[in-house]
């Protein structure tokens, strides 16, 4: 791997075990998050806790040299999966508060969100590829 594709490693990896644990640290705001977005509440406590398990599983894969383009291509998922709750939001004119990093960054949702997100995208479509 080059050294361009290990900073992206590196980066994806940081941003969504932070992200998982974080969530996991703040379950119910990470639940009250989740119903905010609309989520059905029948699903908001398997998704709670889902969700940062898919996010390690996303750092870890990405950790591994053999993973690595799985874990990159895990993280794009989940941030088109982000993404696009974020936009539907935006489109309804709400404003739910993101709490992508648990208590870290809570924050009510706006356009700097998507642009975060899709920034995020880049390091992981260059695991994906170039990994």
């Amino acid at each position: 791997m080059n050294v361009l594709v290990v900073i992206a490693c590196v980066i994806v990896c940081a941003v969504f075990a932070v992200s998982a644990v974080t969530k996991v640290l703040d379950l119910a705001g990470t639940r009250r998050m989740l119903a905010e977005f609309g989520m059905p509440s029948t699903y908001v406590p398997a998704i709670a806790v889902l969700l940062p398990v898919v996010e390690i599983a996303a750092a870890v894969t990405v950790a591994v040299p053999a993973t690595a383009w799985f874990g990159g291509a895990l993280a794009l998922a989940l941030l088109a999966a982000f993404t696009t709750a974020i936009v539907a939001n935006l489109g309804l004119g709400r404003t739910p508060e993101c709490r992508c990093f648990g208590r870290l960054g809570a924050a009510p949702i706006d356009r700097r969100a998507v642009v975060r997100n899709v920034l995020l995208a880049v390091p992981a479509v260059l695991v994906t590829v170039a990994a």
